[in-house]
């Protein structure tokens, strides 16, 4: 048996008489000599339709409808990634204007509210993360003549990797939603904080095999120099989530107990002269200007168990770092294939438009 043509490269000039193979000719899945079997029949070996591998590796030979609607993945990726960036400046501007706006009490802002900073934050990324998802669906969409080898694996996992996705996603917007009367103070602390390292994982699984499909999509092309492009993000983006991923693990407990602090109800302080009882809630509430005093959460002096440790505070900056560099270098590639797959459309078009007998 002859071994299959390597991927990437042309498939040779065939002879044929009629409808018949008359030369050697490897099926492109399993290396099946298909000679003297006709252009209209399967492999034999792998059942792979012969036209898939008449047609070659490369995708100008696919239809144009197809490559219209892979193209369409990056385009929304693309439009995610936009929104992302717009949330989280948006998210960075309201806390400094938060921070600024009446003043600081003992380190704290005043009126500043940890809960209604979650509940935005996972409202501005519902749009992104729903325009990720229907990216990559069509990012995904199989191959009319059959995607075979490294190709349809990657497909396949990267489609899985959607439901864990989804999953985290609805898992975290649950919490950030949940009304704090729901559960417990410090069960929902722990949920939140477990959530974070798996919500940050199950992302960057996403992206690296995101990286990974772009790469032998290139490959199809070809077009070696975003073939490069996509391994090098692809390497980068999961040396980054290794680092994020392993920090927020370290920094589990210590986020379980800065959030508690920040949820648990403020009460003023009251001094109590020796021999008096203590006043009940209601009396405190009642003083002149009790209601009114501005109070700043608790958590302002956190203990020396609340400060994340060394290692995990040079893994969060190293894997930020890390992460702006080659989130900048995958939202180049997101747009150069996004071009690429689109001018290949055109060009499938154009070769389509050509007689069979003048196409040679």
């Amino acid at each position: 048996m002859s071994e299959p043509p390597i991927e990437g490269t042309p498939v040779p000039a065939l002879g044929t008489t009629g409808n018949f193979i008359t030369e050697d000719l490897a099926c492109k899945h399993c290396g099946h000599n298909l000679r003297t079997l006709s252009t209209d029949a399967v492999c034999p070996e792998c059942g792979t339709p012969i036209d898939y591998t008449l047609r070659g590796y490369y995708l100008k030979h696919s239809p144009s409808p197809w490559l219209r609607r892979v193209a369409r993945g990056p385009l929304l990726l693309i439009i995610a990634t936009a929104l992302v960036a717009l949330g989280t400046i948006g998210a960075a501007v309201w806390s400094i204007a938060t921070a600024f706006s009446g003043g600081f009490s003992q380190g704290v802002p005043v009126g500043f509210d940890i809960r209604r900073m979650v509940v935005l934050a996972v409202l501005a990324y519902i749009p992104p993360n729903v325009l990720t998802v229907v990216g990559i669906v069509f990012l995904t969409a199989a191959d009319p003549g059959g995607q075979v080898g490294r190709d349809s694996v990657t497909r396949v996992w990267l489609r899985r990797s959607l439901w864990l996705f989804g999953a985290s996603v609805v898992f975290g917007g649950i919490l950030g939603l949940m009304p704090e009367a729901t559960m417990p103070t410090e069960m929902h602390s722990s949920l939140v904080a477990a959530q974070a390292p798996v919500g940050m994982a199950v992302y960057f699984v996403l992206a690296v095999l995101t990286f990974r499909y772009f790469g032998q999509l290139m490959l199809r092309i070809p077009r070696t120099g975003l073939v490069k492009l996509a391994r090098v993000v692809f390497w980068g983006f999961l040396a980054c989530g290794v680092l994020m991923t392993v920090a927020q693990v370290l920094g589990t407990a210590r986020n379980v107990q800065v959030l508690s602090m920040f949820q648990a109800p403020s009460t003023p302080a009251v001094s109590v002269e020796a021999g008096e009882p203590a006043p009940s809630t209601a009396a405190v509430r009642a003083r002149p200007g009790a209601a009114t005093a501005p109070v700043a959460p608790p958590g302002v002096n956190l203990p020396p168990g609340a400060v994340p440790s060394l290692a995990t505070q040079a893994l969060t900056g190293c894997g930020s770092c890390v992460f702006f560099g080659f989130g900048i270098a995958g939202f180049v590639l997101l747009v150069m294939v996004c071009s690429a797959l689109y001018g290949v459309a055109r060009e499938a078009e154009q070769i389509a438009a050509v007689p069979p007998a003048e196409s040679g």
